[in-house]
């Protein structure tokens, strides 16, 4: 199973209570044409498009990209980033790995 984000558990001695929902990757939603956002979140990607990330904070930021055939490593960085990628035809999930705040601007390639 596909999982974009690592699952991270933890507890204090005692009692705890939790849930945890799993869902298939065509609930999540699609990347609209500016996606303002924060933390770790996974969108529905169809390119050909170009996508320019920006990330003003001084955390780190990872993007990856993920179809049938596996997963690229867009790009990771640390600090303020104004990065554009491409991604190429198909579909896919991009997810984002940030505790701060993000923008994701997608623009179509003909």
């Amino acid at each position: 199973a596909f999982m974009p984000f690592p699952l991270t558990m933890a507890s204090t001695p005692g009692s705890v209570t939790w849930t945890m929902a799993l869902s298939p990757l065509s609930s999540a939603p699609a990347l609209s044409d500016t996606q303002d956002g924060s933390g770790n979140q996974a969108f529905l990607v169809e390119g050909p498009v170009a996508l320019t990330i920006r990330h003003s904070a001084p955390g780190s930021i990872a993007v990856m990209f993920t179809t049938a055939a596996g997963s690229d490593g867009l790009f990771s960085d640390s600090g303020p980033v104004d990065q554009t990628v491409r991604i190429d035809a198909g579909a896919g999930v991009l997810t984002i790995h940030s505790a701060d705040s993000w923008t994701v601007v997608q623009k179509r390639i003909q």
